[in-house]
């Protein structure tokens, strides 16, 4: 079991502003912004937004057919060019979802890192209101 050094109260002013403050405000806010880009990170090789962009009139699984040699077989020319319209059109569809829902993920992600890391910015006011409040309410009283 480690005990903590005893120190001296003349002392913490100066840890305070050496140590916690620059801790408070300037690293752990670095480390919050770091974990949300390497969320970020992972749901960008996730979802491959980009990829699907490049990708996205491809056909769905590579489905696709050889359009015959004699053109002449009118009949088999429309229904490979039909079978690779509905192999295209669904490969569109399916990642156009997928990139609706990538970028949505990727919304709600940034949206809830820049609560919390305002939240944790904020924190020491509103603690420090909320025990006035609690203060003011029990003179009053």
């Amino acid at each position: 079991m480690r005990i903590a050094p005893r120190i001296p109260l003349a002392l913490l002013p100066t840890l305070m502003l050496t140590e916690f403050l620059p801790w408070y405000f300037v690293h752990r806010p670095a480390e919050i912004v770091r974990a949300y880009g390497a969320y970020a990170k992972a749901c960008a090789e996730i979802f491959s937004i980009f990829f699907l962009m490049k990708t996205l009139i491809a056909p769905w699984k590579s489905i696709a057919e050889q359009y015959p040699d004699n053109w002449i077989q009118l009949g088999k020319v429309l229904q490979v060019f039909t079978l690779n319209c509905t192999a295209r059109s669904v490969g569109a569809v399916v990642r156009t979802v997928m990139i609706a829902i990538g970028i949505l993920i990727q919304g709600i992600l940034l949206l809830g890192y820049m609560a919390y890391l305002a939240f944790w910015i904020t924190f020491p006011l509103l603690a420090v209101l909320g025990i006035e409040l609690v203060v003011l309410s029990f003179r009053f009283a």
